[in-house]
């Protein structure tokens, strides 16, 4: 997540990008967002995994059926966060 945020920053915002890199905060913004952004995913993931009635019961019955919804909202869930944190 981190390194996703500096390629944007680094792309999209270089004068952003190039003061914190100057001013030594660079790396404390990026490990920031790498760990809020991981906790957001682990958050969604879970709520999102009920809503979405993917229970270890349909993981049990039919595992590919189960790993292709989890695949499905993983990638659901990196895009909310993407959005949210490292694009904005």
């Amino acid at each position: 997540w981190g390194r996703m945020r500096r390629s944007y920053l680094k792309e999209h915002d270089n004068g952003l990008y190039t003061e914190m890199l100057l001013t030594g905060v660079l790396h404390d913004h990026l490990s920031e967002i790498d760990d809020a952004a991981q906790r957001r995913y682990d958050a969604l993931m879970d709520a999102m995994q009920a809503s979405w009635g993917i229970t270890e019961e349909l993981k049990a019955e039919d595992a590919l059926g189960w790993a292709k919804q989890m695949n499905a909202l993983a990638a659901a869930v990196r895009e909310i966060v993407t959005k949210e944190l490292i694009y904005c």
